[in-house]
């Protein structure tokens, strides 16, 4: 089922618009270029290729500034009252600028209308040491989320995964 509300657009900030879309080939294109612009948190190709794919089926928002996209965010409902970030990236050059707090806000508002009360993240648990992750962890923990539980071995390479919350 491709997600439907394509054309709707939310002004938030200066210069800056949120775009919930249906993806067309250029809007997952633009997502796919922003991935593989981070290889720091994206290098995984086989994940890569499952992010882009749950981008054409899953809700998106993409933040645009000046025609160009300069982040998303992908959502996984699970059950009725309980979404999942399924995948975020905000442009190098656009981080520390808003977009990814405009980005939550905007799916954040979607989704309380939707009669969702919680939103979860899955990311790179404390125990792995990785510089990137800190500050994934340290946006998320800003934008309101929690930490609940951290998994061991989660994800192939037995990286841990932390699970955040947040509630709506």
């Amino acid at each position: 089922m491709k997600w439907c509300f394509s054309g709707t657009f939310l002004l938030l900030g200066d210069k800056k618009t949120i775009k919930i879309f249906g993806p067309t080939a250029a809007d997952v294109a633009n997502c796919e270029s922003i991935l593989r612009a981070l290889p720091e948190y994206f290098s995984i190709e086989s994940v890569l290729l499952d992010y882009l794919q749950d981008i054409e089926t899953m809700p998106s928002f993409v933040a645009w500034l000046d025609e160009r996209v300069i982040g998303f965010i992908t959502i996984n409902r699970h059950e009725r009252e309980i979404a999942e970030i399924q995948v975020m990236a905000v442009d190098r050059g656009q981080r520390r600028k808003g977009t990814g707090h405009m980005l939550i806000e905007a799916a954040v508002k979607h989704l309380k209308q939707e009669g969702v009360t919680s939103l979860e993240v899955k990311t790179l648990g404390e125990t792995h040491l990785d510089k990137n992750y800190v500050k994934t962890r340290a946006f998320y923990a800003a934008q309101g989320f929690q930490s609940v539980e951290e998994i061991l071995d989660y994800w192939p390479g037995n990286l841990p995964m932390l699970l955040m919350a947040k509630v709506l």
